[in-house]
Parts: C-alpha cells; structure tokens; sequence
C-alpha cells in the first residue's frame, strides 16, 4: 500500500511540473501555439489523473502542496481548457489545501481564481464575495500583486451586479496599483473593464476612449489574449449602441484571436455574441450555423453553464423565425440546465423567456412562469430581465395568440432546424417534448 502511495504521489508530482512547464511556455507567450496546443492535449489526462489524486484528501501533508499547485501553475492556460464547473472544483480543493499548509499567499490567490471562475458562471454574488476574501488574504501576506489583480476582477463582479460606481473605484485602484507595479497586462485588462462600466454608466465616449486605450496596450505588450478580450469588449459597446457593423467587425476580430490562440471557451463566446448580431439583423441561417458550432464546443468541453447558454440562444432565434414550439422546447431544455447548476441567473431568464413563448401559444401558464421569472430577477438583482418580464407582462393585455409562421424565405431554416432537434437537445430531448402547443 505504502509503495502505491508513493508512485500515485511520484506521478502527480512529475506532471504537475509538466503543467508548470506548460504553463510556463503560455506565459512565455510561444509563438507556436498549435504545438502548445498538441502538448497540452497530450498531456491533459495524465494532469487530471495527479489531480484527482491530491485532490482526494487535498488536507493530508502528503498531497496538500500538490493539490494546491495543480490550480496555480497554469492558472490562466487551464482557464482555455477547463469548463467553469471543472475550475469550480479544483480551486475548492485548491483553498483547503493551501490553508492545510498554512500558505496564505496560496489561499488567496485560489479564492481569486474562484471569483473569476464564478465570474464566468454569471454567479456575480458568489464571485464578488471570494475576490473579497482573495484581497484580504493577499493584503495580510503583503502580496501587492495578487491584491492589484483581484481587485480588477472585483470591479468586473460589480460591473455584473450592476454596481458601476463601486466598479469604478475598485477598478481605478487596481489601475494605478498596476501601473506602480509595472503590469502592463494587468493594466490593459483594468483600462477595458473601466471602459464597459463606463458604457454601462452611459459614458460611451469615454467607454471607447478607455477600451481603445487598452486594445492599444495589449498589441504593445504582444498580449493576444488580451487583445482578443478588449476587441470582444469594443463589440459589446457598439452592440449596445446598435451599430450592429463594427460589432460584427471586432466580434471577428476577437473570434480571429480565439480561433489562432486554440481557445475553445473564448470561441464559443465569440461565436455567440456574433450570432446575437446576426440575429438582430435578420441574418439568421449565419446566427444559426454558429450557434450550432458553440453549442458543439461547449457539449464537448463539459461546460454545462455554456450549453445552457447556447439552447436559450437557439430559443431566441427559433423566436424570431417564430417558430413558438421549438423555441419553448429550447427554453425548457436550458431552464432545467439552470436549476441543475444552480444558475439562478440563467433561471431567472429562461423562466421569463419560456413564459413568454407559452402566451404566445395560449398555453396555461405562461403568464406564472413570468411572474417567478421577475420574482427571481429581483431577488438577483437582475433588472435587465425583471424589465424584460414586465414589458411581456404588459404586452400580454394586447396579444392574440397563435402558433405563427415563419416570415417569408425563412420556412426552410424553421423546418431545418426542426428536423434537427434531436441532434440540438441530444439527451434532453425527451424532457422538452413534454412542451406542446395550445
């Protein structure tokens, strides 16, 4: 037993240092990225097989350092491979250990990489309160850096709360703090999320200058992730400005870097937000298609919070093609993935959106499914999705239900994608049938 140990602890202890050395290889920047990409992939299980080890009992001295490491070395390469859940996971192991050996450093910066991972969630609340506790922790240990970074990423929570002036402070902080520090990087990433609580404040101008300022940073610095993040942030402004042609421009422009960079999640978000443009704009075969590509990736990463993402999606366009019953099945099919993971977010919205679909159709009970949509919405402090429920809500007085059409020319891609719903829903399939129309 004694020697099984011994070789379980020897093979988690020789890839962690493959997983440092990866990491270090990513931070390096190496310029043959598809060959960093084969590297990882190669190694990738035998990572998560040492993992698993020391995270077994991630308190006990001999696995307590290991476990820890596993969620540190590479934080920001796991970040491209690892589902948000996956990291959810890891890093709870990670802070148990590290607090076992009394490695406050440690400690904090795994309670930071858990808000960011909750961050990703749209679990904002959750987010906010661990990057709290990551600034605490590194303030204590006299960790200027990791208190700087996480205290960016806790003025993105704010930004996700809707909290924009505490944002704001938080934000301009960790600015200067990275600017004292030397962190160009850091300093790019803090330049464009003061620039999307601009815009969210109204201040668009201001929000461009400020998000132009960072992408100019980053192609200084050689950061290519970092300049997919703010072409990506410079979409969502124009977006929100309804200047739906240069969001398309730098939503292919961050998609381009996701795409050179083999980031599989920062694909699938760009695929997304390029098929809401499309999707408002009419061009809903291109929204479609790539919908279809997300939904894939995610599903083959694990990412549940991602495919739940992608079915409400596909919801919203099966809308628009008015086709009401596919686009509830979507609906029911991402509500259950909510309450599976605990998205209360997503919950909240879904529940609104499938409301919405089922008085449409004059099903019975559309107009509850709302009113616990916007109940939900309140206590989340979502109030995008409250006005959204009460604006259907006030619609209702006036609809005439019916099962609708598609308009016209858009009869092939309704019936296609109809055709393709056992492929879409995969396993909940079964569970959306139980949706019919009035």
């Amino acid at each position: 037993m004694a020697s099984r140990t011994h070789a379980d602890r020897q093979h988690a202890a020789n890839y962690l240092a493959v997983l440092a050395g990866l990491g270090e290889r990513y931070r390096a920047r190496e310029r043959d990225v598809d060959r960093l990409a084969r590297d990882f992939e190669q190694e990738w299980p035998q990572i998560r097989l040492g993992q698993g080890w020391a995270a077994k009992r991630p308190d006990a001295p001999a696995r307590a350092s290991l476990c820890a490491g596993f969620s540190r070395v590479a934080a920001t390469l796991l970040s491209l491979y690892q589902s948000p859940e996956e990291r959810v996971s890891w890093l709870r192991s990670s802070v148990a250990a590290a607090r076992a050996i009394g490695d406050r450093v440690a400690e904090a910066d795994c309670y930071g990489n858990l808000g960011i991972a909750f961050e990703d969630l749209g679990e904002f609340r959750a987010s906010a309160a661990h990057l709290v506790q990551a600034i605490r922790l590194a303030r204590r240990a006299g960790d200027t850096r990791i208190e700087e970074v996480y205290r960016g990423q806790l003025g993105l929570a704010y930004i996700g709360l809707a909290q924009y002036g505490r944002a704001i402070s938080h934000l301009r902080r960790a600015l200067s703090a990275a600017r004292e520090l030397g962190q160009t990087a850091d300093a790019s990433s803090h330049l464009g999320n003061l620039g999307l609580a601009e815009a969210y404040r109204g201040n668009v101008r201001r929000a461009l200058r400020l998000l132009h300022e960072a992408l100019e940073l980053s192609r200084r610095e050689g950061d290519r992730r970092g300049e997919g993040r703010d072409n990506g942030n410079i979409g969502i402004v124009y977006y929100d400005l309804g200047d739906y042609e240069r969001a398309v421009e730098y939503f292919g422009k961050a998609l381009e870097v996701s795409r050179a960079l083999h980031h599989r999640y920062g694909i699938a978000l760009d695929l997304g937000n390029l098929a809401a443009v499309h999707t408002e704009t009419g061009r809903l075969e291109d929204a479609y298609g790539m919908l279809v590509e997300a939904l894939q990736i995610v599903r083959d990463l694990g990412d549940q919070h991602g495919e739940g993402t992608n079915l409400s999606n596909l919801g919203h366009l099966c809308a628009e093609l008015q086709s009401y019953a596919d686009a509830g099945r979507f609906y029911e099919a991402a509500l259950r993935i909510a309450r599976e993971i605990g998205d209360r977010r997503g919950e909240a919205s879904r529940l609104v959106s499938l409301g919405g679909i089922q008085l449409r159709l004059g099903v019975a009970g559309g107009e509850a499914l709302i009113r616990d949509g916007i109940r939900l919405a309140r206590e989340i402090d979502i109030h995008e999705t409250v006005a959204t429920g009460e604006s259907l809500l006030d619609e209702h007085l006036t609809l005439a239900p019916g099962a609708g059409a598609p308009p016209a020319g858009l009869a092939p891609l309704a019936a296609a994608i109809h055709g393709q719903l056992p492929a879409l829903l995969g396993e909940r399939l079964n569970d959306a049938e139980s949706y019919e129309e009035a």
